[in-house]
């Protein structure tokens, strides 16, 4: 009798095996049920606030050692954002530990799919103009949670990041090739 290794499995294949398991039987339960659009705002921001969760968590690892020799060093405990731009403000958010990244990037992720999804099932269409309104709100929120929910010229900042995430939003839907690429096939949806 000859025993044979098991063999070698990726556990980052298993994961999106998983993850695209879950996601069509979650779109699968949603078509068939033809959800009211809070069901819909909240089951995708719930996958969005778990794949942003997961994406800030690898971020924040991978940043933890080696952003101190790019970026100087200061305190994740009492950032102090007075009189700092957007950018700066941003870089600060990434070189927190990577608990704080995942909670910055689920709250994100959540806002931004979550309104994508309302905005689309309410206008029945998927567009650019939705995707930049989407990373507006996503980036105010992230703005808001990084900030911790203080200082003076915070409402300013947070318009300012979020102009720049609907920015970068609508850049990457156009550069992509728009629905064709986020979603398949069609790009008109019936209104609920």
């Amino acid at each position: 009798m000859v025993l044979t290794p098991p063999p070698k499995v990726n556990p980052i294949t298993v994961l999106q095996t998983k993850y695209e398991e879950l996601d069509n039987g979650l779109r699968g339960w949603l078509a068939k049920h033809e959800s009211s659009l809070p069901v819909v705002a909240i089951t995708s921001s719930i996958k969005g606030a778990a794949v942003g969760g997961i994406a800030g968590g690898f971020m924040g690892i991978l940043f933890r050692n080696n952003a101190s020799s790019v970026l100087p060093p200061y305190s994740c405990r009492r950032l102090n954002y007075q009189g700092m731009v957007s950018f700066q403000k941003s870089q600060q958010a990434l070189r927190c530990g990577p608990l704080i990244q995942a909670r910055n990037f689920a709250m994100m992720n959540a806002i931004n799919t979550g309104m994508y999804s309302v905005l689309e099932r309410i206008r029945g269409k998927e567009d650019v103009q939705g995707s930049m309104v989407a990373g507006f709100c996503g980036g105010v929120m992230l703005s808001i949670v990084s900030s911790g929910m203080g200082g003076p010229k915070m409402a300013t900042e947070a318009v300012k990041s979020g102009i720049f995430y609907a920015l970068v939003q609508g850049g990457v839907y156009q550069l992509l090739g728009g629905p064709k690429f986020f979603s398949q096939p069609p790009v008109e949806k019936k209104k609920s």
